[in-house]
């Protein structure tokens, strides 16, 4: 029996290495995995209720269904931040856990809290909770995008958010994934009444504390001889550990009886959702509404895109033309480090539209590359007081021979030649902006649009890069 035990929890780690595998070597665009984050949960509620994803609709299914069966198994096998705590684990100088009864009482409450601040679009505590947005901003911090595209701010925030989770894994384990993770808090919730569980076996037991002192859930009580089922990762370290055979995985008959909390939790939980809902409107009135900022392709308008990004970074990480990075103020403080588009750090390839499509909560919707190529994110104003060519009659022309879509059309003045915006096709990409010779402001810059629009069929123009050795032709 102990050796059939051993065989499962090794079946678990193999699985969950394999897991955190796939996800580094996709996050460092070594293997391309499509659908990878339709593993995760959050992801799949958050594109399911923003497009009504089918895909992502019975992969979440899916998710419920073995939470309600195996318990919360999901949280040690397929979460990669889950398992990079496990990881994390093997630092831990003194491996002995004890039961923490308390966190109970800040799971509900402060996930409803959190719940009602996205219910009223502020997206940033959420932004900052999930565990696959954490397990990517940990990932690009630690050196997955450059510093150049990733920002100063992102850095220090996935930095800080690794030293947080680090030392709260070395002090009490999986606190987090019992605390603070929303995904946590509604798989809780279904694990309560699983069908197969852990359980001590009273008349085995002896109380020696074995199985409390090695689970990283701290949610054995060795001393009442009861688990807390809901806050269980079915790690199956207690398995191994008992000695007695006193800890075994069991079949429990179906029950709907506690399902609902008491009337204290009741009020406590609903006044949660009440402040949040309350606190999150009040934020989102707060943010900055103009000028509206370049919003990734597929964003459609800035109101939608702040409700549903996560600030995750995938479209950061997949951006060729390296014109996309964490925002700052431009959405306000409820879009704090979701994407915005900086032209002068890069422009929006016109050949590319993996930003979109890899969005894996629906913040951007898929847009194939054709439609991709005429989704205007942005419109070009040339400001000719700026310009080399208006002012000092040099010739110029580096932003027409850039723009991929001969939205910029160079008319005669003087002795030289300048620019002018075709707003009919101009898709705002940033190309005309970025080649700009013109420092610390551009003579052309490109300003975001309140809803993204398909623009005029593009011309076919010949997009080139310059060399380092012909910035500009003059």
């Amino acid at each position: 029996m102990k050796r059939k035990r051993n065989i499962f929890k090794l079946f678990r780690m193999f699985t969950a290495a394999a897991v955190l595998t796939a996800f580094v070597l996709h996050l460092a665009g070594i293997v391309r995995i499509p659908g990878i984050f339709r593993t995760q949960a959050a992801p799949d509620l958050l594109s399911f209720l923003s497009d009504f994803s089918l895909g992502a609709g019975a992969a979440l299914l899916i998710i419920l269904l073995l939470t309600a069966i195996f318990g919360r198994i999901y949280c040690s096998v397929l979460c990669p931040l889950g398992i990079l705590q496990d990881v994390m684990s093997l630092f831990r100088f003194r491996r002995r856990y004890r039961y923490a009864g308390w966190k109970k009482y800040i799971r509900a409450p402060f996930f409803w809290l959190v719940a009602g601040l996205a219910l009223a679009g502020f997206m940033l505590p959420l932004t900052l909770l999930l565990p696959s947005s954490l397990f990517v901003s940990i990932f690009n911090a630690s050196g997955g995008v450059e510093v150049v595209r990733l920002g100063w701010a992102a850095r220090i925030t996935g930095y800080a958010v690794s030293v947080l989770v680090f030392f709260a894994v070395l002090w009490k384990g999986r606190i987090f994934c019992n605390t603070l993770c929303p995904v946590g808090a509604v798989l809780a919730f279904v694990a309560r009444h699983s069908r197969y569980r852990i359980s001590l076996d009273t008349a085995k037991c002896v109380r020696c504390g074995a199985c409390e002192k090695v689970c990283k859930s701290t949610c054995i009580n060795a001393a009442e001889q009861r688990v807390a089922n809901e806050e269980c990762v079915m790690c199956m370290n207690c398995i191994s550990s008992c000695a007695l055979g006193a800890v075994s995985v069991e079949k429990k008959s179906s029950s709907v009886a506690g399902i609902l909390p008491g009337r204290r939790d009741f009020l406590l939980q609903t006044g949660a959702l009440a402040g949040g809902v309350i606190a999150g409107s009040a934020a989102k009135l707060s943010g900055r509404k103009s000028p509206v900022p370049v919003m990734p392709p597929g964003a459609g308008n800035p109101d939608r895109f702040t409700a549903r990004c996560v600030g995750c970074g995938l479209c950061i990480s997949v951006c060729k033309g390296n014109v996309l990075r964490p925002a700052l103020t431009e959405y306000g403080l409820r879009g704090f480090l979701q994407p915005v588009l900086d032209p002068f750090k890069g422009a929006c390839d016109f050949n590319c539209s993996a930003c979109s499509n890899v969005c894996p909560c629906g913040a951007l919707s898929p847009l194939p590359l054709k439609e991709k190529q005429r989704t205007r994110i942005g419109l070009a104003v040339y400001k000719k007081e700026l310009c080399v060519a208006y002012k000092n009659g040099e010739d110029c022309g580096a932003c027409a021979e850039h723009c991929p879509v001969g939205a910029l059309e160079m008319i005669e003045y003087r002795d030289t030649m300048i620019p002018q915006v075709n707003t009919a096709l101009c898709i705002g990409c940033g190309a005309c902006q970025n080649i700009c010779p013109v420092r610390p402001e551009a003579a052309i810059m490109v300003n975001g649009v309140a809803t993204q629009t398909l623009v005029e069929k593009p011309k076919e123009t010949e997009s080139k890069s310059l060399s380092a050795e012909e910035d500009f032709p003059f």
